[in-house]
């Protein structure tokens, strides 16, 4: 061997250290950790937003589909019987989208059967199982 650079070796390491092949040095060990955990973040995050979507496009979706309801043509006193109501012709049967129909609403004429009014009900009105009681 003589004085000049060894193949294999760096030319300023000593010559008693053992041959070792000059491989790039990448990024630190935790600066690859971080990439990986950032691109598997970033991943689940698309995947919840999709989720997050298709149920927000599908709740949308309900509520505009149509659903029938009963609406007071006008003023519908507190006592008024079911039966009354329906001879009096005080509802009209509307079809509007389900996201705008009140919680508990009638669609059908015949739950007002054997019932009356527990309370003024206004013209315009949605009416509600809970409008209506049964007589005493």
């Amino acid at each position: 061997m003589g004085d000049g650079p060894v193949v294999g070796r760096h030319t300023s390491a000593p010559r008693d250290w053992p041959d070792v092949a000059c491989v790039p040095v990448g990024q630190p060990i935790g600066t690859q950790l971080a990439n990986r955990v950032g691109v598997a973040a970033a991943v689940l995050v698309a995947i919840l937003l999709l989720v997050y979507l298709s149920h927000y496009r599908n709740s949308v979706k309900g509520s505009t589909e149509p659903g029938t309801v009963l609406l007071a043509k006008r003023l519908i006193p507190k006592g008024t019987s079911g039966s009354s109501i329906a001879a009096q012709n005080l509802f009209v049967v509307i079809t509007i989208p389900k996201g705008q129909i009140a919680p508990r609403a009638i669609s059908d004429p015949a739950v007002l059967q054997g019932r009356v009014a527990a309370a003024d009900i206004y013209p315009h009105e949605q009416l509600a199982a809970p409008d209506f009681t049964t007589p005493h």
